[in-house]
C-alpha cells in the first residue's frame, strides 16, 4: 500500500550542499513580491515555519513515515499586505533518533505560485527564493528531551550577516498531499503578570543533567556535552531568585531591569510556538523558562524532564522573535540578565486541532460538566493535530494503545476519522529495520534503534483497526493495506 503521489510542477527538494545530516541545522528561503494573490506548496524533513511579514502563518509538515512527505498547500492571500511583502521559509533539520520525527536526511521542496504562475521554487539555481542559513539559531544545543529533539537557543545581533549559499538537490522523494486538517493558528496571550523578583547567578549549584544530554550520544544521538555552543540546562539550574513579590500586572509589554524576572500567567495550559518583541538596552541574555503548572509557586522547567527554556544571547538592538516548534505551557518566566530587556507583546501560536472542524457542543447545562468537557476538548485538540500523540509537550509521539481511545473522541466530536486514517497509514507504511519482521513500531512515525517493542500495543493497532472500519465503512484503505498481519514473538 502506497499513498497517492504528489508531484511538484518545478520544485526540487534542496539543502545547503553536504550538509544533509548535519543535526540540528536550519535554513532560511526568502522571497519578497508586491502580489497579493501568492499559494505556496512545501514539503520538508524534519520542520518548517512560514511567515509572512514576521507572522506565522504556517507550520508543518504532517507527519508520514520514513520514505513519504506530506505536502501542504498554504494560500497566503489573507496574510499579505498592500505594497513589499516577504515570505520566510525556514527550515529545521534535525537528523536525529526522536520519537517526534522519522530520522532521515534534511531538505526543503517550496514553489511558490501566483495565480498559476510559479514565481519561486526550490532547485540548485532556485528562482526567486534566496537561501541562506539561519545562524541566529545555535546548532550545537543539547537535547530538549529524551522523546524531542534539541533546546532552542539563539545568539541575536543587528550586526549578523545572512550570506547566501549553495544548495544541492538531495536524493529523490516521495510526495503525497497533507489529509488531515490544517491549523487555525490563534493567538493566545497571557492574562497578566503574576509576579517579579531579582536573580542572582550560583556558579556552585548542581544542574540538571540527564541521559539524554549527557550520554547524548551514546543515547538517541546529539551532540557531545563538551562541544556544547549553549547550555540552556546549566545556565537554567544556576539562576537563582530571590526578592519574589506577587502581583497583578498588564503581561503586554514586559520591562525587565537586569538582573531581574517576571512570571506571566497565560487563560489555561495550552500547546503553542511562543513568540514576542525583545528590546535589549545592551549586551545581555533573555531566558525564557516554562512549565504547564506552578510548583511551590515556582516554574520549575524540569519538572517534566525536559529543558523546558529557550534561551538568547543578545546584543544592543530590537528583535521580532516566532520560535520554531510548539511547547506547552501555562506559566513562563522571562529572565534579563546583563541588560534591561522588555518582552512585548509575549504570546503562543497554537498548534492545535482546529476548532472549526468540531461539529458538536456539551448540551448539558451541568456548569462542572462542562469544565470537564472543555478541558477534555482541549486535551483532545493539542494532541490530534496531525496524528494522534501521547502528550503534546515531552514527547509529541504517536503512541499505539493512546490512539484506541482518541479515535473515539474525533468521530464522536467530527463525525470523522480523518487523524485517525493518517495515524493507522503510518504504521503500515513503516519499514523499520530494527523491529522483528512483522512487528509495528510501539509509537511512530520515529525511531527505535535499540529494538525496542511493545508487543501489545500491536494489537492495540488490530482493534483500532477494526473499529475504524466500523465507524468509516472505508473499506477501501482496510482491502488496500489495513487488513495487516503481525506476526507475534514469544
Amino acid at each position: 500500500m502506497q499513498p497517492t503521489k504528489y508531484h511538484f510542477t518545478r520544485a526540487v527538494p534542496v539543502w545547503k550542499s553536504g550538509d544533509e545530516r548535519v543535526m540540528n541545522q536550519s535554513l532560511v528561503l526568502e522571497y519578497i513580491s508586491q502580489s497579493k494573490n501568492l499559494k505556496l506548496k512545501i514539503a520538508g524533513q524534519s520542520a518548517y515555519t512560514v511567515l509572512v511579514n514576521g507572522e506565522l502563518c504556517a507550520y508543518g509538515p504532517a507527519r508520514c513515515a520514513h520514505g513519504y512527505h506530506k505536502v501542504d498547500e498554504t494560500d497566503l492571500t489573507n496574510y499579505l499586505v498592500d505594497g513589499e511583502n516577504i515570505i520566510t521559509v525556514r527550515a529545521f533539520g534535525y537528523s536525529v533518533n526522536s520519537y517526534e520525527f522519522a530520522n532521515s536526511e534534511s531538505f526543503v521542496c517550496a514553489e511558490i505560485l501566483c495565480g498559476d504562475k510559479i514565481v519561486a521554487y526550490t532547485d540548485p539555481e532556485p528562482l526567486g527564493f534566496r537561501a541562506c542559513l539561519y545562524s541566529e539559531k545555535v546548532v550545537k544545543a543539547p537535547r530538549y528531551s529524551g522523546q524531542r529533539t534539541f533546546c532552542e537557543c539563539y545568539e541575536l545581533s543587528p550586526d549578523t550577516v545572512k550570506e547566501e549559499i549553495s544548495l544541492s538537490e538531495v536524493q529523490e522523494k516521495y510526495f503525497t498531499l497533507r489529509d488531515v486538517p490544517y491549523g487555525e493558528y490563534e493567538r493566545i496571550y497571557p492574562t497578566s503578570v503574576i509576579a517579579r523578583g531579582d536573580v542572582y547567578y550560583d556558579e556552585s549549584a548542581e544542574y540538571y543533567n540527564p541521559q539524554n544530554i549527557a550520554n547524548a550520544v551514546a543515547e538517541n544521538k546529539g551532540y557531545d556535552p563538551k562541544v556544547l555552543s549553549a547550555v540552556p540546562h546549566i545556565e537554567a539550574s544556576r539562576i537563582k531568585c530571590k526578592n519574589k513579590v506577587e502581583l497583578s500586572e498588564a503581561a503586554d509589554k514586559i520591562v525587565l531591569k537586569k538582573e531581574s524576572y517576571a512570571d506571566v500567567e497565560f487563560p489555561i495550559n495550552q500547546t503553542g510556538i511562543p513568540a514576542f518583541s525583545i528590546e535589549s538596552d545592551g549586551d545581555g541574555e533573555l531566558l525564557m523558562l516554562f512549565d504547564e503548572c506552578l510548583t511551590d509557586g515556582e516554574v520549575d522547567c524540569f519538572r517534566f524532564k525536559i529543558v523546558g527554556a529557550i534561551t538568547f544571547k543578545l546584543a544592543v538592538g530590537k528583535y521580532s522573535f516566532v520560535a520554531a516548534e510548539p511547547y506547552v505551557m501555562k506559566y513562563a518566566r522571562f529572565i534579563a540578565r546583563g541588560a534591561n530587556i522588555t518582552v512585548s507583546s509575549p504570546r503562543l501560536i497554537e498548534i492545535a486541532f482546529p476548532k472549526s472542524e468540531i461539529t458538536v457542543d456539551f448540551a448539558s447545562g451541568d456548569a462542572d460538566m462542562k469544565k470537564v468537557y472543555d478541558a477534555a476538548l482541549e486535551s483532545f485538540r493539542a494532541n490530534a493535530t496531525d496524528i494522534y500523540m501521547d502528550c503534546p509537550s515531552r514527547e509529541r509521539a504517536g503512541w499505539l494503545f493512546d490512539s484506541y481511545f482518541t479515535s473515539r473522541v474525533e468521530y464522536a466530536l467530527t463525525g470523522k476519522s480523518a487523524v485517525e486514517r493518517a495515524f493507522l497509514a503510518n504504521f503500515l507504511y513503516h519499514e523499520l529495520e530494527s523491529l522483528p519482521t512483522g512487528m509495528l513500531p510501539m509509537c511512530y512515525p520515529g525511531d527505535h534503534p535499540s529494538g525496542r517493542f511493545i508487543p501489545n500495543w500491536a494489537m492495540w493497532y488490530l482493534l483500532e483497526l477494526y473499529e475504524y472500519r466500523e465507524r468509516s465503512g472505508d473499506v477501501e484503505f482496510i482491502a488496500k493495506g489495513g487488513n495487516v498481519q503481525i506476526i507475534v514473538h514469544v
